[in-house]
């Protein structure tokens, strides 16, 4: 039934679907923000009578809408459904992905970073000075389990300013010298050599 509703809602003039499960975006792009969210307030018309003709509902408290623009210009843009007004957000996750309003990357950098430099905890208390586990078993502990989360959605970075690639850079080399028992002055190419682990902006 849902697929039949994802399908239909692509066949909107200016609209495009993308969905999981029942996790549901739907964006348009246009240079005319005023056409833009006449084509979402189309798709908010056609998804309230296709809801109420099969006896399903919309979470209103977790639906928002936000508005992806690099103008420096305040746009006082609604969406409605059902005569209720969604709330509008600067920045959202979806699917562990955290959009901000300009797609800077900024935010979903700082996640990854925050993220990858909570898990390297475990490289810590595995890498003890007299006891701690060998170069090789730390480096695969690293690729199985803090670089995934810094990995994701490693792609946008791409697009993004090199201060935002950075933060998540500085999460791996912190992870280099603790795998190699290394001092801060020792260089970090010489530490990806030993290690094997290439350049994260490579993984980009």
């Amino acid at each position: 039934m849902l697929n039949y509703l994802f399908e239909n809602l692509r066949k909107i003039h200016g609209v495009q679907c993308l969905a999981f499960v029942d996790d549901i975006v739907v964006f348009s792009t246009h240079q005319n923000i005023d056409i833009a969210r006449a084509n979402i307030d189309q798709t908010m018309i056609y998804l309230e009578k296709w809801c109420d003709e099969n006896q399903m509902t919309v979470n209103t408290d977790k639906t928002v809408y936000q508005l992806f623009t690099l103008s420096t210009k305040q746009h006082l843009t609604t969406v409605k459904y059902k005569n209720h007004d969604l709330c509008r957000q600067d920045c959202f996750r979806y699917l562990g992905i955290t959009l901000d309003n300009k797609l800077s990357w900024r935010r979903h950098a700082d996640e990854n970073a925050k993220k990858g430099a909570s898990r390297l905890s475990l490289l810590k208390r595995l890498s003890g000075v007299m006891w701690g586990s060998s170069p090789e078993t730390l480096a695969t502990t690293y690729k199985t389990y803090v670089r995934p989360v810094l990995d994701y959605g490693g792609g946008l970075l791409a697009t993004a300013s090199d201060c935002c690639g950075n933060k998540v850079d500085r999460v791996q080399n912190k992870a280099l010298r603790l795998i190699n028992s290394a001092a801060c002055s020792t260089p970090i190419t010489a530490l990806e050599i030993q290690t094997g682990i290439e350049p994260m902006k490579v993984r980009r």
